[in-house]
């Protein structure tokens, strides 16, 4: 009976070893995955700040003011094509948007791994920076084209791209349509709650 009772008490020993192995294993793996993700983070990160730094930000407001007041936001062209824009507004804009793509491809990729909440990763679900047909145009023709961008995240822009298109589609069907409502129809955006007074 005594060695029945020490034959349990040694599988139960071992099967309590195997469980903390496998508990430390899981631990290891996920703070490897953090420290992954926190160095690609903090990389991206900086690549950013340099970006920024190096952002002509006077071109980018004249680029900008452009877009507004010459409705230059319609036009369905690459930015190089765009003639009122000068080389330096347009590199301008473009390192702007490349800067707004990697921002996002970050977030992305911190939604994937679940270390950002609903919240933090909303603006991936508009990435309001595509608003402009030609920064799609751009982002259609070249960008996602050059090899820099991991395949999912190219799936998830190119469905924000074919939302907005979807939306200049029916601005240009109905000119009395209102953009945000429009926009809120297409990509299907839940609407608020109906707060009752009592």
């Amino acid at each position: 009976m005594l060695e029945q009772l020490a034959d349990i008490g040694e599988l139960l020993g071992g099967v309590a070893v195997l469980a903390a192995l496998v508990y430390l294993g899981i631990q290891l793996r996920e703070t490897r995955k953090q420290m992954q993700a926190t160095a690609l983070r903090l990389s991206i990160d900086s690549r950013i700040a340099i970006w920024n730094k190096q952002l002509d930000s006077e071109a980018l407001h004249c680029a900008k003011e452009k877009f507004f007041d010459d409705e230059l936001y319609k036009r369905d062209v690459l930015l190089d094509e765009i003639e009122e824009l000068t080389l330096r507004e347009r590199r301008a804009e473009s390192s702007a948007l490349m800067i707004e793509l990697v921002f996002a491809q970050n977030q992305f990729f911190q939604k994937k791994q679940q270390i950002i909440d609903e919240e933090q990763y909303k603006p991936l679900d508009y990435m309001s920076f595509l608003v402009p047909a030609p920064h799609r145009r751009e982002w259609k023709d070249r960008l996602r084209l050059n090899g820099n961008f991991p395949n999912d995240y190219i799936a998830h822009v190119d469905e924000v791209v074919k939302k907005y298109d979807e939306v200049e589609r029916i601005m240009d069907a109905n000119e009395d349509a209102d953009f945000f409502s429009t926009v809120n129809q297409v990509f299907n955006t839940p609407a608020p709650p109906n707060w009752i007074e009592t």
